[in-house]
């Protein structure tokens, strides 16, 4: 709708001459007391613009809400075009569905057969009446300029180029006492693809304010991305107070030649040279929103309006965050760091890149944790060119839960691959070259060397982070040790995979397969001192056996040590060591299993007196155990695919940092979230196998294993025979059973180091 004439001075300084004649046509004869299709009560006229008068009314079908009616000015009835642009505009309202434009009603014919449209009536002030000489507050610019930049993407995208944006066409509501809605107004000449009421190869006039328009709409060819162009125009002036352009006052035509000229060579002033307070990403925003060529802006107006919001909103939160300590130099604050990484950024075309980073930069401002801290000013975005570092203040859970925020987004955006590292540290507010405020220090760096060590999908953490998740219901489970990993400078750091099955990768990082250098020197080391102590533990009891047998029966007192090392390897306890008497390990197992669409089956009655399960499997039926260690030891689950393949469900590389180890009164799921499927139907056969020491043979066929999904498959003959004939070896040994069925578990017993005991009988 036309805004109305303001006759304040300020807003005199942005009025512009148009395209169209700057003589207005008189005005309808329409006035107060006039009824509109016996209901709509004329009370006054709030203004004129080129070629339609606008009134405030009343609907008395509606409890007498306010709202505004625009009639086509007499001198256009018979004007085709006219008459076709004021139907065009109903049009466009009608198709746009969105809080930030102008909302149509009704539409109808005067009683002398002009046509009027009913519209929304939007109390607020027109932007132009909020501009200063020295400039809007940058917040405000950055909310108005967001707003805009969304409301107008959806009208490009329903096929809408409004024509005329201008500062007294936008609408700056009070929605609250801090909160401002902007709406766009007056459609008059706006240009709608594939409209109803006029013909694709119809005359083009050229219209619109002069100083807002882009050079291609000028020369009678508007897009989109004239908008856009419009939209730089505004931001150019909220921010300095000033026009970028200045035409003349002469002819229209000659003034239209003079500021293609202008528009060709450039801004003469860059914002910055205005506004020093403005930061340099802002300007930059700015100025390429300004281009000359449709191609070198911003893809949409949304885009724009979000790289403005970042750029200016981030510069204040930086300022506000330093301002305390800057005369004390440096500040120091421990900070919590959510670093994003774009795989595989260098490789993709540069159109591919501006596309896959507005995108992740979308993801990160419609994160609601993101934006929370915004409002409350406890973050600072630092760009990284291929990603992202966000550096939050205050909770040490922000990070992580933002990143669960974007993990969620992207899982339906398989063509951005984004790796994160959480890391919370020490960080420095400091001022660089240009003097913007900016962070550095051990935070940040720790979390970008953590964020480098994954993969597309992977959320990784320092042990920082890791420590306060294990503390804390509902995340300790997204916990995954992955060990120490050695980075930049040779600093070792300890990682941990967060993930389930909505968020994250749960596979083993591919830099963390291979040992760094460090790492296997100390493996290596830890291999000669354990070496040592065997050689010192055999010459002690030999010394004591020499000691305690004078008949000189030592001959076979002590074995040679690689033999000794073998056997403690291979879970045995070495000869010549005194095993304990009647050792007990004990570990209890409960087990349900699951149809596709029915109940979870408990399996506790389908356990005989001799721990065998008697359940047929049906194809994608789930199973999920549940142990609990009595005492500390080391755990091997197993699935043996009849003659096929050996499949580890535990331990896997990404669940319990890729370790046997567990200690005593640890329960333990397996897997450990969902339910693992049966890929056929029949019988299937685990093993579970519970020992006092690491098993050699088993440990070898973990590490020759090839991971698919989250666990391990032995594929290799060799090593499928040699820990199908350690587990047939050790499972001689039957265990004692007993079945609770207080708890619905069963307990089991063995007096041996090793336990390994087969479930389900074929």
């Amino acid at each position: 709708m036309d805004s109305p004439k303001d006759t304040n001075n300020r807003t005199q300084d942005y009025g512009g001459s148009s395209l169209e004649s700057e003589t207005l046509p008189l005005q309808t004869s329409l006035g107060p007391g006039t009824k509109l299709k016996d209901r709509y009560l004329i009370e006054r006229k709030l203004g004129q613009g080129g070629f339609g008068v606008v009134y405030l009314a009343r609907d008395e079908e509606l409890l007498s809400k306010r709202v505004v009616i625009k009639i086509l000015l007499e001198e256009f009835v018979q004007d085709s075009w006219f008459k076709k642009k004021f139907q065009q505009e109903k049009e466009a309202l009608a198709r746009i569905d969105h809080p930030g434009v102008v909302g149509v009603l009704d539409a109808g014919r005067t009683p002398e057969g002009k046509q009027f449209i009913v519209m929304q009536y939007v109390e607020g002030q027109p932007l132009a009446s909020l501009i200063k000489p020295e400039g809007m507050e940058l917040e405000q610019v950055a909310r108005i300029t967001q707003q805009m930049g969304k409301a107008l993407t959806v009208a490009h995208n329903e096929g809408i180029i409004h024509c005329d944006l201008k500062p007294e066409n936008v609408i700056v509501q009070k929605a609250g006492e801090d909160d401002e809605l902007t709406k766009i107004i007056d459609f008059g000449i706006a240009k709608v693809r594939d409209s109803q009421v006029a013909r694709g190869n119809e005359p083009t006039r050229v219209a619109g304010t002069l100083y807002c328009t882009a050079p291609e709409q000028i020369e009678g060819k508007p897009s989109a991305s004239s908008d856009i162009y419009s939209m730089g125009v505004l931001a150019y002036i909220m921010v300095t107070g000033r026009r970028p352009f200045s035409p003349g006052t002469g002819p229209s035509h000659i003034a239209a030649q003079e500021l293609m000229r202008q528009q060709r060579a450039g801004v003469k002033f860059k914002p910055k040279e205005l506004r020093p307070d403005l930061p340099d990403a802002a300007q930059q925003v700015i100025l390429r929103a300004l281009a000359f060529d449709p191609n070198d802006r911003y893809p949409t107006a949304r885009d724009f309006g979000n790289d403005l919001a970042q750029a200016l909103t981030a510069a204040e939160e930086e300022t506000e965050i330093v301002q305390a300590g800057t005369s004390q130099g440096p500040v120091l604050e421990m900070a919590h760091v959510l670093f994003l990484d774009i795989v595989e950024y260098s490789k993709m075309l540069m159109g591919q890149q501006a596309e896959v980073t507005r995108q992740l930069q979308e993801f990160i401002r419609t994160a609601p944790q993101f934006h929370r801290a915004q409002i409350d000013k406890k973050v600072v975005s630092l760009p990284t060119g291929d990603g992202m570092a966000l550096v939050f203040f205050g909770d040490p859970m922000t990070p992580v839960k933002c990143a669960e925020e974007i993990s969620h987004a992207l899982k339906g955006q398989p063509q951005i691959g984004v790796r994160m590292g959480i890391h919370t540290g020490p960080v420095y507010h400091v001022k660089d070259i240009n003097t913007n405020f900016n962070i550095v220090g051990g935070g940040i760096n720790t979390a970008q060397r953590v964020m480098d060590s994954g993969d597309a999908g992977h959320i990784l953490a320092s042990k920082a982070i890791a420590d306060v998740l294990k503390q804390l219901g509902g995340y300790s489970e997204l916990v995954h040790d992955l060990g120490e990993r050695e980075v930049k400078h040779g600093e070792l750091v300890h990682l941990y995979n967060l993930y389930n099955d909505e968020i994250g990768n749960p596979k083993r990082p591919s830099k963390l397969k291979k040992d760094s250098p460090r790492l296997k020197k100390r493996a290596i080391t830890m291999a000669v001192i354990l070496a040592v102590i065997v050689i010192a533990a055999v010459l002690v009891w030999k010394i004591a056996g020499e000691k305690k047998e004078s008949s000189g029966k030592n001959d076979t007192a002590a074995k040679s040590v690689e033999s000794v090392k073998d056997q403690a390897v291979s879970g045995e306890t070495p000869k010549g060591v005194a095993q304990p008497a009647g050792r007990e390990l004990a570990v209890s197992l409960s087990l349900e299993a699951q149809k596709p669409s029915g109940p979870v089956v408990p399996l506790f009655d389908k356990i005989d007196a001799k721990g065998e399960i008697n359940f047929k499997f049906e194809k994608n039926d789930g199973l999920r155990m549940t142990i609990n260690t009595i005492q500390p030891g080391h755990l091997y689950i197993l699935n043996d695919g009849a003659g096929a393949d050996l499949t580890i469900l535990f331990p896997t590389r990404e669940s319990n940092g890729g370790s046997t180890s567990l200690p005593a009164n640890q329960e333990l799921s397996v897997p450990p979230r969902g339910w693992l499927k049966s890929e056929q139907t029949g019988y299937e056969k685990f093993w579970v196998v519970w020992s006092a020491q690491p098993l050699g043979e088993l440990e070898e066929a973990i590490q020759s294993g090839e991971s698919e999904g989250p666990f391990i498959v032995i594929k290799d003959p060799h090593q499928k025979d040699k820990a199908r004939e350690f587990l047939t070896k050790h499972s001689e040994t039957k265990p004692e059973i007993e079945l609770d069925t207080e708890k619905r578990q069963m307990n089991i017993k063995i007096k041996s180091d090793v336990l390994a005991m087969s479930l389900w009988k074929r």
